[in-house]
């Protein structure tokens, strides 16, 4: 008897590990594939430039370098784009490329993209390798979102509906920092469903060393691009819903105290890493961090006027912006039209709709939020915070949306296939 359930607990590991393999041959596939072909963007050449803060802070270890000092950007991204060129050119070439003014070039807005100086081949290509590898890794983490929360069919299907949507091959395969944001950003989704479940089991231990990760995937996520940090206002958001409710249920119970201190921890966590990777910081890190955000603010309203045909000013022109862009054909859908029907705008909208009914109905059967609901406010932020923000219509600032919309649609899709699938099985018992 033991023997035979061993055998059939190793035919399932082996045919999730088969799933897995399949799976993930077919997300990389179109991600990973020609990419010394794909169209070049003038913002590869300032991503992979400014990878020349790698050799003084990492190479001289000079942290107090003027260069490094002056340098408030989030920089992690740009820490890889420097490794690679450092790897590939060495200590002299590396020099001697970042010395070179062929990022320059590259400043007229009406510039002709085939005339434009770009960087080395084989740097481009091994940083856009770099970035199309956390794109896969984003996709399989969708995969395991969808997989965790709604089961295996709407995570294989979430899956394949980010990795072939038209923004994941051309913005996800770049040399640029949205993709590996937008990876960290799922990464803390997929750490706050773990987060969650230890939570309502009473393992609290385990809670506290999770909302730790919690927050090293904030600050790597705002540490790429500072929209990553809507990671933070996900979980924060997400905590007080559940301390809410537990105050309400339970008291100031122990639960209640330990979603405090998570949040806390997570706080705490994020803000010093995201100061600890960048030594423009050290000094009054507070202010300095407020100067980031500031000065982010004003370059979006020089892009704004600068870019003026694509400057998205007033809030009904970027709300239009972004549901158009990211739910209707023919622009960044995966799925497309039938006989006129925007099949991404239909599915997007029932599966977010059955989304939050059935986490209405199971809050009111069994009083708690499921995992469910950070679904729900991941979705809500995302879309709110890159309206709010978004001050061009350039196609990777609506790259973090794709993920969440993916997740939705491999929802909806999930549910229809189970559905019928049901419908079959009853209709199949009645003519027996």
């Amino acid at each position: 008897m033991v023997s035979l359930w061993f055998k059939k607990d190793i035919y399932k590991s082996i045919f999730k590990l088969l799933i897995i393999i399949i799976l993930f041959f077919f997300v990389s596939m179109p991600i990973i594939t020609n990419l010394e072909l794909q169209s070049f963007h003038i913002d590869e050449n300032y991503w992979i430039y400014f990878g020349k803060v790698f050799k003084p802070l990492f190479i001289d270890k000079g942290i107090h370098n003027l260069e490094i000092q002056n340098y408030r950007d989030p920089p992690l991204i740009k820490y890889l784009f420097g490794f690679i060129a450092y790897s590939i050119s060495g200590k002299d070439g590396f020099e001697r490329l970042m010395a070179k003014p062929w990022w320059n070039d590259s400043k007229d807005a009406d510039a002709d993209m085939d005339k434009i100086k770009r960087p080395p081949k084989e740097v481009l290509y091994f940083s856009r390798l770099a970035i199309a590898l956390f794109g896969i890794f984003t996709c399989l983490l969708i995969y395991l979102i969808g997989k965790t929360v709604f089961g295996v069919l709407t995570g294989t299907a979430s899956a394949l509906i980010l990795a072939y949507n038209p923004l994941m091959l051309t913005s996800g395969r770049r040399a640029m920092s949205d993709m590996p944001s937008v990876f960290f950003m799922a990464a803390s989704i997929v750490v706050i469903i773990i987060f969650y479940r230890h939570l309502m089991a009473h393992r609290f231990v385990k809670v506290l060393i999770y909302s730790l990760l919690i927050g090293f995937c904030i600050a790597f996520a705002a540490g790429t691009k500072l929209s990553g940090g809507l990671s933070m206002i996900i979980f924060a958001l997400f905590c007080v819903a559940a301390g809410i409710i537990e105050s309400i249920q339970n008291g100031f119970s122990q639960r209640f105290k330990i979603i405090l201190t998570s949040l806390l921890i997570s706080a705490a966590v994020s803000f010093s890493l995201f100061v600890a990777i960048n030594p423009a910081l050290y000094n009054n890190p507070i202010r300095r961090v407020a100067g980031i955000i500031e000065a982010n603010a004003q370059m979006s309203s020089y892009q704004q006027q600068f870019f003026s045909s694509n400057a998205l000013i007033s809030f009904k022109d970027k709300f239009i912006s972004v549901f158009r862009k990211v739910l209707l054909p023919p622009n960044y859908v995966t799925l497309g039209n039938i006989f006129k029907i925007p099949l991404d705008l239909m599915f997007f909208v029932f599966g977010f709709l059955m989304l939050i009914y059935n986490e209405i109905t199971g809050y009111r059967k069994n009083r708690v939020l499921s995992d469910r609901f950070i679904i729900i406010t991941w979705v809500v932020v995302v879309f709110c915070g890159i309206i709010y923000w978004i001050p061009l219509d350039w196609d990777r600032y609506y790259l973090s949306l794709i993920p969440c919309i993916a997740i939705i649609i491999g929802y909806c899709l999930g549910e229809i296939i189970n559905l019928g699938k049901k419908v079959g099985r009853n209709i199949w018992i009645r003519f027996q």
